[in-house]
Formats: C-alpha cells, structure tokens, sequence
C-alpha cells in the first residue's frame, strides 16, 4: 500500500512539472525556473512620467528588474492592475524585457 501511495505522489510531482513547464505563467506551479527576464516599467498619466518608486507602488513590482518567472506573470499583474484599480486613470504602460539574453520585447497598455 505504501508503495502505491509513493507511486501515485511521484506521478503527480511529474505531472506539476509537466504542467508548470506547460503553462506560460509557470509562477505558481512547482517547477525549476530556468528563465531569466530583465525588464524596465515605464508608465505615463496624463503626459506625467510616473517615477520608478511610483511604479512599484502602483504594481508592488520593481520598476526595473531582473526576475526568473516567466514574463507572462508580471503583465499579468500590470494588465490586472490597469483593468481594475487603475481604469479610470488612462494610463499608457510600456514593458521593455529580454528573455535569457535575447531580442528586446515590448509590451504596452492598453493593448491595440
């Protein structure tokens, strides 16, 4: 019996990885981060540029970073912020980030 319960928490251990692996927002999951984003925050209200200490307010996410998450999971947190707390406050957001070293991405919000 034993045996099989060791068995069965084995293959769920393999299953999460799996699915972590999976899944482009692997933040909550169980499983190895291998990525490294390095990334800048820029945000402008109403022409004002918000400083880098505003913005980790605004986000509780440094301004500029470096983070080995995905990158999904941090625009998760800008784009939920600015659907919610930050809708009536016509925002303009800027992501600049690098995945392991490579091409600079852009992200902005709101999406076109």
């Amino acid at each position: 019996m034993r045996f099989f319960l060791a068995l069965i928490y084995l293959a769920l251990q393999v299953v999460m990885i799996v699915y972590g692996r999976i899944d482009p927002s692997a933040h909550f999951h169980w499983a190895p981060f291998d990525i490294q984003n390095e990334y800048r925050v820029s945000v402008e209200i109403d022409g004002q540029e918000l400083s880098e200490d505003e913005i980790a307010d605004r986000y509780n996410e440094r301004a500029v970073g470096v983070d080995p998450h995905a990158i999904e999971h941090l625009l998760a947190v800008v784009e939920r912020y600015e659907r919610t707390y930050g809708k009536d406050d016509n925002a303009s957001v800027r992501v600049r980030y690098r995945v392991n070293g490579r091409d600079m991405h852009e992200w902005r919000w709101p999406q076109e």
